[in-house]
């Protein structure tokens, strides 16, 4: 589905093609119909004949609709249940596999927080518990459950307790919907996750007390901070893109305006094209720009030191850079002109590039700046941008 609203667009689309399809028809209807965005089930009490007749109909009412239909008077699969009528005639269900579904869970080994991974079994195990209907599927259902935890390098005993945890929860109540309490009362703070960060988590709990002896701060943060984690970048990240940036059929990187006295050329960076930043990760430009570009993101540069600066600018980059060289002529107190402006360094260390370009709004513009100045670490002292 690939975006968030994804979901709901099917469920138009396809709730909009069935009404239709529904009120076209004039041959038997299935007596039970029941749809979840785009995958169906139902039940016909009809001749096979009538119900192929109606599944061609359905196939061919709009050509660029392809449908996969799957018939049977004993056991069908729908999500990821398998739903079976019984001799009793009563229904019975467990877990359906896709024979593309490679149980790749999340190895042991991965760096997630303890919690995270030890949660993993347990939650599987509780699906089993909900999708199967009688006990024996169950215990059959978790003992293929096990092989593929031991087969992603969870250890036996967490593997052991998570399951026996599972089975001692009744069917009816793992059923049951609770409503997660949104309401938060207490101060988050935001790390990305590292097994080194854990040390940040104890020293703020360990010291929360200095905060309760102070008479002003004690009702600030009257319960300990909730310390939540973001998932770092990994290889994936850094290695694979999701989509393709379209070719402008010129050189990524910056290139002079050639207009004659233009005051912007000489600053301008033309030979960079990928920006390493303190923090480890890098940013390819994959764009054409010139010191006339507008709706920018730019990385000022230090040849002195290497330090970096991350900006945005509607204007064009020639005016916005004609501000930051004033306020190091004029030594106005702003990060690059102080830092142009100390020992050693001169105007003639500058350089600008533009690396990014957004056309909406400024919101955007904003964001895709403080993105930059993130992955790439620019912040004191490591670079020049401002924490704000």
């Amino acid at each position: 589905m690939g975006t968030k609203m994804g979901p709901n667009y099917a469920c138009l689309f396809v709730g909009h093609l069935e009404e239709q399809i529904f009120l076209a028809y004039n041959g038997p209807l299935p007596t039970l119909f029941k749809r979840f965005i785009d995958d169906c089930l139902g039940i016909a009490v009809c001749c096979k004949e009538d119900l192929l007749n109606f599944i061609k109909f359905v196939g061919e009412f709009n050509p660029a609709i392809k449908f996969t239909h799957e018939i049977s008077e004993s056991t069908l699969p729908f999500l990821d249940i398998q739903i079976s009528i019984t001799d009793s005639r009563s229904l019975e269900t467990t877990v359906h596999y896709k024979a593309t579904d490679s149980h790749s869970y999340l190895t042991f080994t991965s760096s997630h927080p303890r919690a995270t991974r030890e949660s993993i079994p347990y939650s599987q195990f509780l699906r089993l518990r909900r999708l199967c209907s009688t006990e024996e599927e169950f215990d059959q259902q978790a003992q293929r459950m096990v092989s593929f935890m031991k087969n992603r390098g969870y250890p036996d005993n967490i593997v052991t307790e998570a399951m026996s945890r599972a089975k001692h929860v009744p069917r009816r109540k793992a059923l049951e919907t609770t409503a997660k309490d949104q309401s938060q009362d207490r101060t988050i703070l935001t790390l990305v996750y590292h097994p080194h960060n854990i040390i940040v988590k104890n020293i703020l709990l360990d010291n929360f007390a200095i905060l309760q002896r102070d008479s002003k701060l004690k009702d600030v943060f009257a319960k300990p901070p909730l310390v939540a984690y973001l998932k770092d970048t990994s290889l994936r990240d850094q290695l694979v893109h999701s989509s393709f940036q379209p070719s402008s059929g010129q050189t990524p990187g910056n290139r002079c305006c050639l207009k004659p006295k233009c005051k912007a050329c000489p600053f301008l960076n033309t030979t960079t094209t990928t920006f390493n930043g303190p923090s480890g990760n890098s940013f390819t430009i994959r764009s054409s720009f010139t010191c006339q570009s507008t709706n920018v993101v730019y990385i000022i540069t230090c040849s002195q030191c290497n330090k970096m600066y991350v900006g945005e600018t509607y204007r064009t980059l020639a005016e916005r850079l004609e501000e930051h060289v004033r306020a190091v002529r004029y030594q106005t107190d702003t990060p690059v002109g102080n830092h142009f402006n100390s020992n050693f360094h001169h105007l003639q260390h500058m350089s600008i590039a533009a690396v990014w370009q957004n056309h909406t709004d400024v919101v955007h513009r904003k964001f895709l700046e403080t993105n930059l100045i993130m992955r790439l670490g620019t912040t004191k002292p490591l670079g020049l941008n401002i924490r704000e």
